[in-house]
């Protein structure tokens, strides 16, 4: 086997790739399991500002879902922070971080986006900090652009991350 067992699967790709995660989950976590994956991130359905919050409310279902059923069959999980961003810190506040455990290891992804207004950048690094002092996470598998990296970086919030 080729290290498998360090191999952490994500679900960072268009929503029609994993659409049958949550429905055959025997089948795909069986499937994972046989080749030695034992981690994974929870699915990081999308959630886009113009959609009505049930949707957003869903998407986080949906991943918490899938994430419980890894745990069922002895997977590792890394639960994905996902909000539809901006204007919706009440979403994350009261919905999305108290749904998640304290001190584990989470993963954000910030693939689009990288150039902003000022106003949105502002938001974002506000979302961040209420996502580490709320979580107060072990670390962050960050996913997505150089710059986006680089500007979560440059916040010095107090936590590891990659």
């Amino acid at each position: 086997m080729l290290f498998r067992s360090n191999c952490i699967l994500s679900f960072y790709t268009d929503d029609t790739y994993f659409a049958n995660v949550l429905m055959d989950a025997d089948k795909v976590f069986g499937r994972v399991l046989n080749l030695g994956i034992r981690t994974a991130i929870t699915p990081d359905y999308s959630t886009w500002l113009d959609d009505e919050p049930v949707a957003w409310l869903r998407s986080i279902v949906d991943s918490r879902l899938v994430g419980r059923y890894m745990q069922e069959v002895g997977m590792g999980v890394i639960p994905c922070i996902e909000w539809p961003g901006e204007d919706d810190d009440w979403f994350l506040r009261e919905i999305v971080l108290p749904t998640l455990p304290q001190g584990c290891l989470i993963s954000l992804q910030a693939q689009t986006g990288s150039v902003k207004d000022m106003d949105s950048r502002r938001q974002e690094a506000r979302d961040y900090e209420t996502i580490v002092d709320m979580l107060k996470p072990d670390g962050i598998l960050f996913y997505g652009s150089k710059s986006n990296y680089e500007f979560f970086k440059n916040l010095n919030l107090p936590t590891k991350s990659v």
